[in-house]
């Protein structure tokens, strides 16, 4: 008979269209993410009893320092004496410098001169320290109008400001300018945190880092620019055995905590991100590396030298809306062996000193149940958005995806959006295709190599009523030989 004389590869893709559902289906079975959300629902990481940031001043005593006594007391002390009452430490304008942590108590408020207060730290590994313990956390701490500089760090993990078990704290019109470690670091146990108009500029690493288990924060109107990796990393790092929470030292050095992930390990939930902007960073905009339930809204997203943001390693029920990304995605400034840890060393460089492979304006990387709304994507290097892989019920809808593919890579089309099925990156990682993605209502204009393009494998697919035009080769691009709605 004729068929059976057909090419061993028709036969491939026979089986890819009639099991791939199938494949799939059973790799959702063991993956993590499904059993992390499971096990977030309806749980409280703290107790309620306090819904609400506080936005006035602790109340209590309001201590008003001269000139003379900013420049010579001892500021920590004068912090000290209201922590029984609660109160308010304001600090006249100038620059003080410090050789010591400057801790702020429960109830206590630390207000400087907009513009005009500088608080300079010197070989400390923390600036500014909101951090309690697990059985008295820091509660209703105010920081307002200071500008923060951090220089001399020593041999370990730095931060200009840092909290770890504090509740209920405003951050709000604080700026730093090269701080030699992150910007602001918020760690195990921190929850309810408002930060208002803070700047980081150039921090030697993250501006803005949060660690676990950081949940029902608020950001408004703050800025991450220049900074050596990441504008903000929302990140879920396991504990080695043995480990202290409080050594992130260990922690940043020890490879086995940034890879893979567990329905267990506790990760940043309830972020709220509005009006901020995220410019210019070597690495990536924001990076999520498993964060749930966090709204990124109204931001500016613009010339990161990676992604403009990732929703990556177990990151769930994202949403990024109303927000204008744009020029992320050059690849010009990365390590040879950053390169190599994502696989595309081998590709080379172009004339320009950047990666022949582009990175896209959103990516998505073993995401579940995210959205992606009404945002302008437009002008970077590699895709609109990315499925990179292990992407499941994610929705990308009523977007303007504009001119992407910028970096026109040799070898390495770009596209406006792409479901892929990218190989296994790390050991213990579940890979699957695409599926299930909703791709629906967008504007898909300029010369991507294709407006819509799904790879190889990629299943239970709606691409429906989007408007593609100027793409290079064809407006959709099925290459996955298996079962999708497109229309």
């Amino acid at each position: 008979m004729k068929w059976m004389s057909l090419p061993y590869q028709v036969y491939q893709v026979m089986l890819e269209m009639l099991f791939q559902r199938w494949r799939v289906r059973r790799m959702l079975k063991g993956w993590e993410l499904l059993r992390r959300i499971e096990l977030a629902v309806g749980m409280r990481t703290v107790d309620d009893s306090v819904r609400d940031c506080p936005q006035s001043c602790p109340e209590g005593p309001t201590r008003t320092l001269s000139v003379q006594e900013f420049l010579e007391n001892n500021l920590q002390q004068e912090i000290d004496a209201l922590a029984g009452t609660g109160g308010t430490l304001v600090l006249p304008a100038g620059t003080r410098e410090l050789r010591a942590t400057l801790c702020i108590p429960s109830r206590v408020g630390l207000l400087g001169v907009p513009g005009q207060t500088t608080l300079s730290f010197r070989g400390v590994p923390y600036g500014l320290q909101l951090a309690g313990t697990v059985d008295a956390p820091v509660r209703g701490a105010r920081v307002e109008h200071l500008i923060l500089r951090h220089r001399e760090r020593p041999a370990t993990f730095t931060a200009t400001c840092f909290l770890a078990h504090a509740r209920d704290v405003v951050l709000k019109d604080l700026e730093m300018v090269e701080p030699e470690g992150a910007g602001f670091f918020l760690a195990d146990d921190t929850c309810r945190v408002h930060l208002e108009d803070c700047r980081v500029y150039r921090a030697a690493i993250e501006g803005f880092l949060f660690l676990r288990s950081v949940s029902e924060l608020r950001m408004m109107r703050c800025v991450a620019q220049g900074c050596g990796q990441s504008g903000m990393l929302l990140a879920d790092w396991r504990l080695m055995p043995g480990m202290d929470p409080l050594d992130f030292n260990a922690q940043a050095h020890h490879a086995g905590s940034v890879v893979g992930f567990s329905a267990e390990d506790p990760g940043p939930v309830r972020i709220d991100v509005e009006q901020c902007t995220f410019r210019a960073n070597r690495k990536m905009g924001i990076c999520t590396d498993g964060a749930g339930l966090m709204r990124v809204v109204q931001c500016v997203i613009a010339d990161n030298q990676c992604e403009g943001m990732t929703l990556d390693n177990g990151a769930w029920c994202c949403l990024v809306q109303n927000c204008h990304i744009y020029g992320n995605g050059r690849r010009a400034h990365q390590h040879p062996d950053e390169l190599c840890e994502d696989f595309v060393d081998g590709s080379g460089l172009l004339e320009d000193g950047s990666s022949r492979v582009k990175l896209p304006g959103v990516s998505m990387d073993n995401a579940a149940f995210c959205t992606v709304s009404n945002n302008l994507i437009e002008n970077n290097q590699g895709d609109g958005v990315k499925f990179v892989r292990s992407a499941y019920r994610c929705v990308v809808e009523h977007n303007l995806i504009l001119s992407n593919n910028r970096g026109y890579s040799p070898d390495h089309p770009h596209y406006g959006v792409h479901l892929d099925y990218h190989p296994q990156q790390r050991p213990g990682q579940i890979t699957f295709p695409s599926a299930y993605i909703v791709v629906a209502f967008n504007t898909i204009h300029g010369p991507h190599c294709a407006g819509i393009n799904l790879s190889r494998g990629c299943v239970a697919n709606e691409i429906r009523a989007n408007h593609v035009e100027g793409a290079m080769e064809r407006p959709i691009d099925n290459m996955s030989f298996a079962p999708n709605e497109i229309r």
